[in-house]
């Protein structure tokens, strides 16, 4: 299901509200399923966590959950990104049109929060979400 991976890139890219927060609509500090070892934060992060074909006669459907979260030093800065991000995919189309599939439903569900020590008496903050993501095989 790469062209989810693909589609949910791009739309994550194409958010101004969102890349003027992670380093600037050149180079977004947006990345899937690892960060860089030594990446400037904040970042975004977004990653497959499951899902897969769903036979629905005479065409199949992918139901996907991805992980979309904020990564920054800051409560607030995390929240924010966290926000556009959401803003950018939930009930949004990604311009999924690839593969025979087109995209039909992208939904926030449960939302992640948690906070790891990253040593030198920092701490980083993961602001986020799980998200349904849907696409239909195209009729021919």
């Amino acid at each position: 299901m790469i062209f989810i991976d693909t589609a949910l890139y791009n739309t994550l890219k194409a958010a101004t509200a969102l890349t003027t927060l992670v380093g600037g609509t050149a180079s977004p500090r947006i990345y899937n399923t690892i960060l860089p070892q030594g990446a400037t934060f904040p970042v975004l992060v977004f990653q497959k966590m499951g899902g897969g074909h769903v036979p629905d006669n005479p065409k199949v459907n992918v139901e996907a959950v991805y992980m979309i979260k904020a990564i920054g030093f800051d409560l607030q800065t995390a929240e924010n990104i966290d926000l556009a991000a959401s803003n950018a995919v939930d009930r949004q189309s990604l311009g999924v049109s690839t593969e025979g599939y087109t995209d039909y439903a992208s939904f926030r569900n449960m939302g992640l929060h948690f906070v790891e020590d990253v040593g030198g008496g920092k701490v980083a903050f993961h602001i986020g979400a799980l998200y349904s993501i849907k696409a239909a095989q195209n009729q021919s």
